[in-house]
């Protein structure tokens, strides 16, 4: 009985795959592989690699003397402490743990700028 093959050995077929120009079912079946499950894999690992990429465009805020947290992208929360409702100051946890306290009604530009050399870093 063959060893299954795990994600990382997958990524590199689905990588040689590609690279190849071919169709799944040729080279699946030149190397041996079930075409269906060669597409299954390129359809799981793309999927999952735009779900973190899309990620990467929230951070978590949780207002001060607030009791609730939430994960909003970056726009929503520059829109947000940029606006003149009054939101009191507001805490915005980085990915990096990093907690950035901010009065609401500033600059959208500098509030935009600011997250993204923060998250950079």
């Amino acid at each position: 009985m063959r060893k299954r093959a795990k994600r990382p050995e997958w990524e590199k077929r689905i990588a040689g795959w590609k690279a190849s120009e071919e169709d799944a079912a040729d080279y699946a079946k030149k190397h041996g592989w079930n075409p269906r499950t060669l597409v299954w894999w390129d359809r799981r690992i793309t999927a999952e690699s735009k779900a973190a990429e899309a990620a990467k465009g929230f951070v978590e805020i949780i207002p001060s003397e607030e009791t609730f947290a939430a994960k909003m992208p970056v726009e929503k929360v520059v829109a947000m402490l940029s606006s003149s409702t009054p939101y009191r100051d507001v805490e915005v946890i980085l990915r990096s743990g990093r907690v950035l306290r901010v009065q609401t009604g500033g600059s959208a530009a500098a509030l935009r700028d600011l997250l993204g050399v923060l998250e950079e870093s």
